[in-house]
């Protein structure tokens, strides 16, 4: 008794456990995982990941990741997805199917790891693969507007995407031979914007498609021509500080400002977005760019030739113009892809936000340094140019 006595004066503290008169529920895994900042991302081979956003930032703005990419062994980064641990994950294949993944079972792993592939985790069917990722719970966005190979689209309320079981839904009817590749998140006031290879552009309102539910197939966003087929759609919130950027196969590439693309019916041929000659070659992708946003191009050949440039190299041109050369290849050489990369300066700042106390200028001395690194190594590119 007084040994015990002697314990509970010593040792004694207010009780931790919190007495309930009724059932406390079932624990889930969510219940024990912080709620952190991560970044996903998806490779063109089909692994998967999250990692920390400071892991990820030290890998791209060194630059140490492109020549890699170029090698057979090594993948190439698809898709990347700023998220929080809890937020749940929409994951949208070529052949119209949608799946729901909350971000904390994915896989973590370092910057270097190759993840893990994205079958084992989602219950695709052969040759079914990934080709878009979107958060559920998106801010400001009402629909989410859907772009295939073949050029139909379609739009869908955002809310039908609510609850969708474990083996996947139909989001879109795709037809055989036909790909779903892009999914937008839209306002619902938006301007879309479809490039397709043979060098046409359609610029039209997100509303002239209206809203339809999950099984329905769509309908024509552009009108393709012979061997043409779509590759770049994008959504553009403000088309006065909007460019279209576009990559074409002999290693040319230009700006364009999206107001030069007038407005047109949806399902029209479009208009020319580049002067397509033998010298130039297809176009091979595009992007849509704000004005004042910093990052890098990447472009990368067929037989594994990359650079990587600065976007505000790239001089603005007309819409019915060759461009410049981006990107001097071998001969009998093409490029096979492009991608971009941007300067992040919001997740930089959540990255601050989310750090521990004490640990802010630290992080920014990463930051600072991981930038000169960037930029001597853009340096040393121009000068053994």
């Amino acid at each position: 008794s007084e040994e015990l006595a002697e314990i509970k004066d010593k040792y004694s503290d207010e009780r931790r456990t919190t007495i309930v008169k009724h059932a406390v529920g079932q624990f889930s895994a969510k219940d024990t995982i912080p709620n952190s900042p991560m970044i996903v991302a998806l490779t063109t081979g089909g692994y998967v990941k999250r990692l920390s956003p400071m892991q990820f930032r030290s890998q791209q703005r060194g630059g140490k990741g492109v020549k890699g990419m170029t090698t057979k062994d090594e993948d190439e980064i698809q898709t990347l997805l700023h998220v929080m641990n809890h937020d749940d994950l929409l994951f949208f294949t070529n052949t119209g199917r949608v799946f729901k993944l909350p971000a904390y079972e994915l896989p973590q792993g370092s910057r270097i790891a190759k993840g893990q592939a994205i079958v084992n985790l989602l219950q695709l069917q052969p040759d079914e693969v990934v080709t878009a990722i979107l958060k559920s719970d998106l801010e400001d966005k009402t629909h989410l507007f859907m772009v295939t190979e073949k050029g139909t689209v379609k739009r869908t309320e955002l809310t039908q995407f609510d609850n969708i079981r474990r083996s996947g839904l139909i989001a879109q009817k795709t037809i055989p031979g036909d790909r779903l590749k892009w999914v937008l998140a839209t306002s619902g006031k938006d301007e879309i914007l479809i490039v397709t290879k043979k060098g046409k552009a359609i610029r039209f309102p997100e509303e002239d498609v209206r809203a339809m539910g999950r099984a329905a197939a769509g309908v024509r966003g552009i009108k393709l021509g012979a061997g043409d087929i779509v590759v770049e759609a994008g959504e553009i919130a403000d088309s006065k500080t909007s460019m279209l950027l576009v990559v074409m196969e002999n290693g040319l590439g230009k700006m364009t400002s999206v107001e030069e693309y007038r407005f047109q019916g949806r399902g029209g041929s479009g208009v020319k977005a580049a002067q397509l000659t033998a010298k130039t070659g297809d176009i091979v992708g595009g992007c849509i760019l704000q004005e004042g946003e910093d990052g890098d191009l990447i472009c990368l050949s067929k037989q594994g030739q990359a650079i990587r440039m600065k976007l505000s190299d790239i001089p603005s041109r007309g819409r019915a113009t060759q461009g410049v050369i981006v990107m001097r290849l071998k001969s009998n050489d093409k490029v096979a892809t492009m991608s971009v990369v941007m300067e992040d300066k919001e997740g930089e700042e959540a990255v601050l936000e989310a750090a521990g106390e004490g640990q802010e200028e630290e992080l920014e001395a990463i930051l600072k340094e991981e930038r000169r690194v960037k930029r001597a190594a853009s340096a040393g590119k121009k000068k053994s140019a």
